[in-house]
């Protein structure tokens, strides 16, 4: 079995004060320590789960870790050797694609994942702040695998060679079996901190080379990418509604009668 984990690595916002968000220019972030965002963190130990369950019925596994770093400096290339020291056998490094084109950052790992063959994907529901979530949809529609979003965990089953996935389903938990290649969104997942490690495999890991895979990302998805500040955006008073629906269908029923209303 193979097993990708794609993730970003990110700026830790948190140490950046808010008198520096108050700045006219953009926050300088090369000094900030790196780390991987939340989600991303629950997806690699999601994936590193799922290979334990794999060897324990001794089936051959492989976890390969994906990243699209914007700035592997020192810093960042130590936090992707710490992947090695946790479990991963391979951690690829991808060309930079620009943090706010997720279709850009999508098309380079189609690129990877096209040959790498893998049986199960597994993404952060988002990386960091201001993404829109939206590389894993693109990365489905790019390699034509279904998506499944909330997942929660994922499994080896027993007495089988079927994988299994706990997924939330609005305020219930579902069980899954996949039937092939799929690619899985992380969110409030069980798992959701990677795992603590040796000192002797963080010194092992450091010998270890990170795979580089450049020439993915060309033509208009290598342009340079446009400085974006977050900031808060100035709450005007607006009238919300909160329809008391409880499936699916009434849902949408009424999401296409608001829309239609507003339109006219």
């Amino acid at each position: 079995m193979k097993i990708v984990v794609c993730f970003k690595i990110l700026p830790d916002y948190e140490e950046i004060s808010p008198e520096e968000w108050s700045l006219p220019e953009e926050p300088d972030v090369r000094f900030v320590k790196k780390n991987f965002g939340c989600f991303d963190e629950a997806a690699l130990e999601t994936g590193l789960c799922l290979k334990d369950s794999c060897l324990a019925v001794r089936e051959p596994v492989q976890i390969t870790a994906v990243s699209t770093d914007e700035a592997a400096g020192a810093a960042s290339l130590g936090l992707l050797r710490n992947l090695y020291a946790a479990g991963y056998d391979k951690v690829v490094l991808l060309p930079p694609t620009g943090r706010w084109d997720p279709a850009a950052t999508a098309s380079a790992l189609a690129k990877y994942l096209a040959k790498e063959k893998a049986d199960l994907i597994l993404c952060g529901a988002v990386s960091g702040p201001g993404d829109s979530g939206a590389v894993p949809f693109y990365l489905g529609q790019s390699l034509k695998l279904p998506v499944l979003t909330e997942i929660r965990a994922a499994f080896r089953e027993a007495g089988s060679d079927r994988i299994l996935v706990r997924r939330r389903a609005g305020d219930f938990s579902e069980l899954r079996a996949l039937g092939g290649p799929a690619i899985c969104t992380v969110g409030d997942a069980e798992q959701a901190f990677l795992r603590l490690f040796s000192i002797r495999a963080r010194l092992e890991a450091g010998r270890k080379e990170i795979v580089r895979e450049d020439g993915l990302c060309t033509g208009a998805e290598s342009r340079r990418e446009e400085a974006v500040i977050l900031r808060p955006i100035p709450q005007e008073a607006s009238h919300c509604v909160f329809p008391e629906l409880k499936t699916v269908p009434e849902k949408a029923a009424w999401l296409q009668n608001a829309l239609r209303e507003a339109a006219r």
